[in-house]
């Protein structure tokens, strides 16, 4: 029952997002296309959403664990917050054992080899 009451209870976490959201389990991650400061100015807001409702209920990010990847050759690299923190950039991560770096390659993780 604890699983089915967690995903009632995150269900409108997108609510009023702009960008495209995907949850699993206790994993979220929020993505758009940024080609310019007009896109950058639609992320940021919806990561202050995002804050604004994680304060509402109490369920605060972990943003110690809070990332963002960059993709493309000319991508601007801008900066992003949630509350007072900036978000760590990474260049590779890893979901359900497959890695996926920066470039969109993606490997193995070499735990399950």
């Amino acid at each position: 029952m604890g699983p089915l009451l967690f995903l009632i209870f995150i269900n409108d976490l997108e609510s009023g997002l702009l960008s495209s959201l995907l949850k699993f389990a206790n994993d979220t991650k929020v993505f758009c296309q940024v080609n310019g400061e007009r896109d950058r100015e639609q992320l940021q807001p919806d990561l202050n959403r995002l804050t604004e409702w994680s304060e509402k209920w109490q369920m605060p990010f972990n943003t110690s664990k809070c990332r963002v990847m960059h993709l493309g050759r000319a991508n601007n690299k801008f900066e992003y917050t949630i509350g007072n923190d900036t978000l760590q950039v990474t260049n590779e991560e890893t979901e359900l054992s497959v890695i996926t770096s920066s470039n969109l390659k993606q490997t193995v993780s070499p735990s399950l080899c």
